[in-house]
């Protein structure tokens, strides 16, 4: 153990039994704490609680000694320099660490550190455990009554307090005239030791805050129906602005989705005619190309005359069916050169009728004369070209379908002659 401190305090001001065991035997924990009791009580309270701690240090390290007392001690010392939180955890440790939480004196100690810290509600709990613990204790009871009152008073002094803190502060008062009016029954015993005029003065007191508690609650719930409206307005007004915003976002949402349909209905719009364009320009080529088919007819048909002359001598090296089917598709060939013929002269007459009169007339000068009542025979002989043209090939054909047998004919009998040679051979 350190040095002492009460070793070095003066006999003469501490002449007590226990200060005179402790300078004879310095390491006597019993007569330091009783020491450090008299220290707090002569207000040497630095002096007192280093003593107390010096002791509950060496009684933690001796599992034989077991001193609760020091532990009160020192939450008494923490209690009287108003440091409360201290002393709560002080005489907290002590109930759980050597009296399982079941002793109502120190629960006593604790209500009262509660209730000078101004937390009545813990104070009120306190009691009530010290209260269930001991219950034929009616200082507890008294006690508790009292922490009532204190607490509804001083929630009825505040400037701003909500409905719910008035009507517990209600319910409140009524626990404490009914412990009080039962404490005033049993005063007549005088066995508690309370004083009759005493416990009506609380009654009474308790009462008076009873009545001014109810119009307290009745403006209390007026304001909270007020705030409730407020609120409610609030939320109202809130709401109304959501929706506001939600049908205004709805609102460009449609503006913007049928602006974009109309920008598609546009596009597919141009794109239907864009096709159509390209259609009319796909039916309007082919047309000027057979423009100038009639034009080179001749020469085609010059050529077609000598691929029938080439294809007549193939054919006579061929085979009797061959030729056959040679002959069918020249023919086939033919007859769709005069349909394509037709289908050109067809059309141009129909394109001539569809186009610009004023065209008509320059670059027909014909239907000027017909309409002067004149007649050009030129015209005439360039209407039946086609016709003349299509004739000069029909002919040509059959000239050479007759012109065929006769060479078959004779390159038989150029055959014959040359199996009759082989056979003289």
């Amino acid at each position: 153990m350190e040095q002492n401190p009460i070793l070095q305090q003066d006999p003469q001001t501490l002449d007590v039994p226990s200060t005179r065991v402790l300078f004879q035997h310095n390491a006597n924990l019993y007569a330091a704490n009783g020491a450090g009791v008299v220290l707090a009580e002569k207000g040497q309270f630095d002096t007192s609680k280093d003593l107390f701690t010096q002791v509950q240090e060496a009684a933690s390290g001796n599992v034989f000694v077991q001193m609760p007392d020091v532990w009160i001690n020192l939450a008494h010392v923490h209690f009287a320099q108003g440091n409360f939180a201290l002393a709560v955890k002080m005489y907290q440790n002590c109930l759980r660490k050597f009296y399982h939480n079941t002793d109502s004196q120190v629960l006593l100690y604790l209500a009262r550190t509660h209730y000078e810290a101004e937390q009545w509600q813990d104070c009120k709990k306190t009691l009530l455990r010290a209260i269930h613990l001991a219950p034929s204790n009616y200082t507890l009871r008294f006690d508790t009554g009292v922490a009532l009152q204190k607490f509804s008073a001083s929630t009825l002094q505040k400037t701003k307090r909500t409905v719910d803190e008035v009507r517990a502060t209600v319910a409140e008062l009524k626990n404490a005239v009914r412990l009080f009016s039962l404490l005033s029954a049993a005063s007549n015993l005088h066995v508690h030791g309370f004083d009759e005029k005493k416990i009506e003065t609380h009654v009474g007191y308790c009462k008076h805050l009873l009545e001014a508690a109810k119009v307290h609650c009745e403006a209390a719930e007026r304001e909270d129906q007020q705030n409730k409206q407020r609120i409610e307005l609030a939320r109202q007004v809130t709401l109304a602005e959501e929706n506001r915003r939600k049908a205004e976002e709805q609102r460009k949402y449609q503006l913007e989705r049928r602006k974009q349909e109309d920008e598609l209905k546009q596009v597919m719009q141009q794109e239907q005619h864009l096709e159509r364009i390209k259609e009319q320009w796909k039916s309007s080529t082919p047309a000027s190309k057979r423009k100038d088919r009639p034009q080179n007819e001749d020469d085609e048909g010059g050529h077609g005359e000598r691929r029938r002359k080439k294809g007549g001598k193939r054919r006579k090296r061929d085979k009797k069916s061959h030729y056959e089917y040679e002959e069918a598709e020249a023919e086939m060939d033919d007859q769709e050169e005069m349909d394509d013929v037709d289908r050109n002269r067809n059309y141009e007459e129909s394109y001539d009728q569809t186009n610009d009169h004023d065209d008509q007339a320059e670059n027909n000068p014909q239907e000027l004369l017909a309409a002067a009542g004149l007649e050009d025979s030129d015209a005439e002989d360039d209407t039946v070209v086609p016709s003349s043209n299509a004739s000069r090939r029909r002919q040509a054909l059959s000239e050479s379908d007759e012109d065929e047998p006769s060479q078959r004919q004779g390159s038989d009998g150029e055959d014959g002659e040359n199996v009759a040679a082989d056979d003289d051979e």
